[in-house]
């Protein structure tokens, strides 16, 4: 079989690299990227590679309509990072270029990370147009467990649209998963391990990015300056824990994730000022997580003049002893609402999920099930084939 790993970025060549390593004795795998160094690598490796580079021409394939849907939904566009005039540029010249080498090349597969970046929905409509299967991955932010569907992630995946692909899963048994669980709550003592990058990787990254703007590259940005994460500590009230079943716990997400911006109605600001109110009219105390990789200063600000007008607590505890501890979760559309259904907690989401209609059975159903298992997007331990072929839907045991 012909593969293409769409690669938007370093981290994720280093992954998709694992599976590459996994499937290239069976198959012909192919990288197309915006990513210079991870072209590099890719062709040192021996592997087929195409680059996407920057062309201002007009799209020979797409109509102008279809670009510009790809764009306006791109989360780039929508975070500002691009300007719409060049993401259309930048779409119509990944579109052309692998309309053209999908069928080139007599590609089967096409897989993409998450499907709402700008590449990512560019490669979509070329693989749409070119006839090939397409596969989506996604972070299941649970330990060892990867998301891989055929149509979409989150609210656009397809359990979010039939939950009937969960239903005709077999039953988990429960001591099963209660084992499960012990684990989990292990893990989640561990520091996040999108914290743990390596400095060579830091360094591979950015030098990636100043061979993009030499090279002219595709879905080149200019990186904004991080905020400073002493910031948010000085937020969070660490002197004292809320007090169990007294509070409504409320994890914010990242401003600028497509979870907010492409699934839900309702940003950080809005769900705060939802579960002031839900809390005041319960009498209960809100409390507050801002998420650990969210670095907009803009955004910072906001929750902290929130704060100030609200009173409400802002809070560093642990994540799985404030959802074990909380009377009641609020969530826009956050792995943390699938979190807090661990623990049998009341959960409100905001958003458009794909939890919204698990029970007990659904969920377990869903982690042991439906999830790929054993594998940790972060370390770089070998794939096993079998792992990587499940990965990429070619054959699966759900």
């Amino acid at each position: 079989m012909r593969i293409a790993l769409v690669v938007d970025s370093m981290q994720r060549h280093r992954f998709f690299s694992r599976i590459a390593n996994a499937l290239k004795s069976e198959h012909n795998i192919h990288f197309v990227s915006s990513e210079p160094l991870a072209v590099m690598m890719s062709r040192i490796n021996g592997f087929k590679v195409k680059h996407l580079s920057r062309k201002t021409k007009q799209s020979k394939y797409f109509l102008n309509n279809e670009l510009t849907r790809t764009v306006e939904t791109s989360i780039e566009v929508l975070n500002g990072l691009f300007t719409s005039e060049d993401a259309f540029h930048d779409a119509g010249s990944i579109a052309d270029d692998l309309y053209v080498y999908f069928r080139e090349n007599k590609i089967d597969k096409v897989v993409i990370w998450n499907g709402q970046q700008l590449i990512g929905r560019a490669a979509n409509l070329a693989a749409v147009k070119s006839n090939v299967e397409i596969q989506f991955l996604e972070l299941a932010n649970l330990p060892s467990k990867l998301f891989s569907d055929p149509v979409g992630v989150n609210a656009l995946s397809s359990v979010a649209h039939d939950i009937e692909i969960i239903d005709r899963l077999p039953e988990v048994p429960d001591q099963f998963h209660q084992d499960w669980l012990q684990s989990y709550e292990l893990s989640k003592q561990q520091p996040l391990p999108q914290a743990q990058r390596k400095l060579k990787n830091t360094i591979a990254s950015g030098c990636n990015l100043v061979l993009k703007q030499l090279l002219a590259s595709t879905c080149s940005i200019v990186i904004s300056k991080r905020t400073n994460l002493a910031i948010k500590h000085h937020l969070a009230d660490s002197n004292t824990s809320p007090l169990a079943n007294n509070y409504i716990f409320l994890a914010l997400q990242v401003s600028s994730d497509t979870q907010i911006k492409l699934h839900s109605n309702f940003d950080n600001i809005d769900a705060i000022n939802l579960s002031y109110k839900k809390a005041s009219e319960e009498n209960l105390e809100l409390v507050v997580k801002i998420h650990p990789a969210e670095n907009s200063s803009l955004e910072i600000s906001r929750i902290s003049k929130a704060q100030k007008s609200m009173g409400f607590r802002i809070s560093n505890d642990n994540t799985v002893d404030l959802l074990k501890n909380a009377h009641t979760i609020i969530t826009i559309n956050s792995t943390v609402g699938l979190e807090g259904l661990l623990f049998g907690k009341k959960v409100i989401p905001l958003g458009r999920c794909f939890y919204k209609n698990f029970d007990n059975s659904r969920l377990k159903k869903y982690i042991h099930h439906y999830l790929i298992k054993d594998i940790n997007y972060f370390d770089n331990s070998k794939i096993k084939t079998q792992t990587a072929l499940e990965i990429i839907g070619i054959t699966t045991s759900r």
